[in-house]
Protein backbone atom coordinates (compact mmCIF):
# COMPACT_ATOMS: atom_id res chain seq x y z
CA UNK A 1 0.00 0.00 0.00
CA UNK A 2 1.46 3.32 -1.07
CA UNK A 3 1.03 6.59 0.75
CA UNK A 4 0.88 8.51 -2.52
CA UNK A 5 -2.72 9.46 -3.27
CA UNK A 6 -4.29 8.34 -6.48
CA UNK A 7 -7.70 8.63 -8.01
CA UNK A 8 -9.22 6.06 -5.65
CA UNK A 9 -7.48 6.98 -2.33
CA UNK A 10 -7.38 10.78 -2.38
CA UNK A 11 -8.94 12.65 0.53
CA UNK A 12 -9.96 16.26 0.78
CA UNK A 13 -6.42 17.30 1.76
CA UNK A 14 -5.34 20.16 -0.56
CA UNK A 15 -1.89 18.58 -0.90
CA UNK A 16 -3.58 15.47 -2.29
CA UNK A 17 -5.26 17.62 -4.95
CA UNK A 18 -1.87 19.15 -5.80
CA UNK A 19 -0.37 15.68 -6.18
CA UNK A 20 -3.25 14.60 -8.41
CA UNK A 21 -2.76 17.70 -10.60
CA UNK A 22 0.96 16.89 -10.80
CA UNK A 23 0.23 13.30 -11.82
CA UNK A 24 -2.22 14.54 -14.44
CA UNK A 25 0.29 17.06 -15.83
CA UNK A 26 2.97 14.38 -16.20
CA UNK A 27 0.82 12.01 -18.25
CA UNK A 28 2.16 11.94 -21.77
CA UNK A 29 2.29 9.55 -24.68
CA UNK A 30 4.49 9.35 -27.79
CA UNK A 31 1.46 10.40 -29.87
CA UNK A 32 1.70 13.77 -28.10
CA UNK A 33 5.46 14.19 -28.39
CA UNK A 34 6.71 17.37 -30.11
CA UNK A 35 8.16 15.51 -33.15
CA UNK A 36 4.91 13.63 -33.79
CA UNK A 37 2.78 16.74 -33.31
CA UNK A 38 5.07 18.66 -35.69
CA UNK A 39 5.02 15.81 -38.22
CA UNK A 40 1.22 15.75 -38.17
CA UNK A 41 1.17 19.51 -38.72
CA UNK A 42 3.48 19.14 -41.73
CA UNK A 43 1.33 16.33 -43.13
CA UNK A 44 -1.81 18.45 -42.70
CA UNK A 45 -0.11 21.43 -44.36
CA UNK A 46 0.81 19.29 -47.37
CA UNK A 47 -2.59 17.59 -47.82
CA UNK A 48 -3.29 16.86 -51.42
CA UNK A 49 0.39 16.72 -52.36
CA UNK A 50 2.02 13.49 -53.41
CA UNK A 51 3.61 11.10 -50.94
CA UNK A 52 7.18 11.98 -51.99
CA UNK A 53 6.64 15.71 -51.31
CA UNK A 54 5.29 15.01 -47.84
CA UNK A 55 8.11 12.61 -47.01
CA UNK A 56 10.65 15.17 -48.28
CA UNK A 57 9.14 17.93 -46.12
CA UNK A 58 9.28 15.66 -43.07
CA UNK A 59 12.85 14.55 -43.77
CA UNK A 60 14.00 18.18 -44.16
CA UNK A 61 12.74 18.87 -40.64
CA UNK A 62 14.09 15.57 -39.23
CA UNK A 63 10.57 14.46 -38.32
CA UNK A 64 9.14 10.92 -38.33
CA UNK A 65 7.85 9.65 -41.66
CA UNK A 66 4.24 8.58 -42.17
CA UNK A 67 5.43 4.96 -41.98
CA UNK A 68 7.15 5.60 -38.62
CA UNK A 69 4.04 7.36 -37.31
CA UNK A 70 1.92 4.42 -38.49
CA UNK A 71 4.17 2.00 -36.60
CA UNK A 72 3.86 4.17 -33.50
CA UNK A 73 0.09 4.09 -33.78
CA UNK A 74 0.09 0.30 -34.20
CA UNK A 75 2.37 -0.18 -31.18
CA UNK A 76 0.89 2.55 -29.01
CA UNK A 77 -2.88 2.30 -29.32
CA UNK A 78 -3.30 0.03 -26.28
CA UNK A 79 -1.05 2.16 -24.06
CA UNK A 80 -2.82 5.31 -25.29
CA UNK A 81 -6.13 3.82 -24.18
CA UNK A 82 -4.67 3.06 -20.75
CA UNK A 83 -3.34 6.62 -20.54
CA UNK A 84 -6.78 8.04 -21.37
CA UNK A 85 -8.40 5.91 -18.66
CA UNK A 86 -5.79 7.04 -16.11
CA UNK A 87 -6.31 10.69 -17.12
CA UNK A 88 -10.08 10.25 -16.72
CA UNK A 89 -9.68 8.75 -13.23
CA UNK A 90 -7.38 11.60 -12.17
CA UNK A 91 -9.65 14.35 -13.50
CA UNK A 92 -12.63 12.68 -11.79
CA UNK A 93 -10.73 12.50 -8.48
CA UNK A 94 -9.67 16.15 -8.78
CA UNK A 95 -13.26 17.22 -9.48
CA UNK A 96 -14.47 15.19 -6.47
CA UNK A 97 -11.86 16.85 -4.22
CA UNK A 98 -12.83 20.28 -5.48
CA UNK A 99 -16.51 19.59 -4.80
CA UNK A 100 -15.60 18.46 -1.27
CA UNK A 101 -13.59 21.66 -0.77
CA UNK A 102 -16.31 23.84 -2.25
CA UNK A 103 -14.12 24.95 -5.15
CA UNK A 104 -15.46 24.83 -8.69
CA UNK A 105 -13.29 22.80 -11.10
CA UNK A 106 -12.90 25.83 -13.37
CA UNK A 107 -11.31 27.91 -10.58
CA UNK A 108 -8.44 25.52 -9.89
CA UNK A 109 -8.09 23.52 -13.08
CA UNK A 110 -4.54 23.72 -14.41
CA UNK A 111 -4.00 24.35 -18.07
CA UNK A 112 -3.91 21.10 -19.98
CA UNK A 113 -1.01 20.41 -22.37
CA UNK A 114 -3.33 18.63 -24.79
Amino acid sequence: HSSTPNASTATSNPRDATRLHTQLDTLAHPFQSPPVVAANAVIDAHRGEDKAAIEHALAERHLPSPVEIGKMVARGTYSFGRLCRKRYKLTTAIARLQRQQGTSPEEEAPSSPS
